[in-house]
C-alpha cells in the first residue's frame, strides 16, 4: 500500500494538538499495525502495542518529517522497533526464544484442528497437514494464513510486507501444488495396500 499524502497534513494537525486528526490516522493504521505485531506477539500484546505506538503518535508528531518519507513508513517504523524490542523482553525475561512465524503458523493449523475436533483425528486431515508440511514455506505460509488465519489477500500483504500479486500468485500455486501432492497420495493409497497386504 502506498503512502496516503492526505496523511502528512493529519500529522502536522496532531502536532498541533488535533485530536480529531489523530482520530483519523487511528482509522487508518491501526489495523495494519495489528496485523504486523499479531504474528509475533499475539492478540493481547499487539492489542497492546497498536495503544502503544499511536500514544508515540501523539507524542511524537512533530517529529515526523515528510520530506524524509511517508507517514506510514514512518509509522511502521516506530512499530517494528517496538516489536523487536518487546520480543526481545520477553525472550529475556522467559529465556525462550520468539517463536519463528512458521512455527506460529502451524500451531495456527493445529488448533484449528483442535477446534474442528474429531476433524484432526480423520485420515482427510492428516493427510492434507501432511501435505501442506511439503511446500515451500513461503506457499505454506501464505495457505495457513489465508485459511487458518483468516486472512484475507490484503491483509496478508500488510503482514509479510509482500506486494498483493505475491500473495496471490503463492496462494494459487500453494493450493495447485496441495492438489498435485493429495492426488498423488491417493493414487499412491491402492498400491500402499496392496504392498502391505503382501508382505504379511
Amino acid at each position: 500500500m502506498r503512502d496516503n499524502p492526505a496523511d502528512a497534513l493529519l500529522a502536522r494537525l496532531v502536532a498541533a494538538g488535533d485530536a480529531s486528526a489523530f482520530a483519523a490516522l487511528y482509522e487508518r493504521h491501526a489495523r495494519g499495525i495489528y496485523l504486523l505485531a499479531y504474528p509475533v506477539l499475539g492478540p493481547d500484546a499487539a492489542s497492546d502495542l497498536v495503544q502503544d505506538v499511536f500514544m508515540t503518535v501523539w507524542q511524537k508528531a512533530h517529529q515526523f518529517d515528510d520530506e524524509r518519507g511517508g507517514f506510514r513508513t514512518w509509522l511502521t517504523a516506530i512499530a517494528r522497533h517496538r516489536i523487536v524490542d518487546l520480543a526481545q523482553r520477553r525472550s529475556r525475561e522467559h529465556r525462550v526464544a520468539v517463536i519463528d512465524l512458521a512455527d506460529r503458523l502451524e500451531q495456527l493449523a493445529d488448533q484449528a484442528a483442535d477446534v474442528a475436533g474429531d476433524a484432526e483425528a480423520s485420515v482427510e486431515s492428516k493427510r492434507v497437514l501432511r501435505a501442506l508440511g511439503e511446500l515451500p514455506a513461503a506457499q505454506r505460509q501464505a495457505l495457513l494464513l489465508v485459511y487458518f488465519g483468516g486472512y484475507t489477500h490484503r491483509d496478508l500483504a500488510e503482514l509479510l510486507g509482500w506486494p498483493l500479486g505475491t500473495v496471490k500468485k503463492r496462494v494459487r500455486l500453494g493450493l495447485s501444488k496441495l492438489a498435485v501432492l493429495l492426488d498423488s497420495e491417493t493414487s499412491d493409497a491402492p498400491q500402499a495396500a496392496e504392498e502391505a497386504r503382501n508382505e504379511l
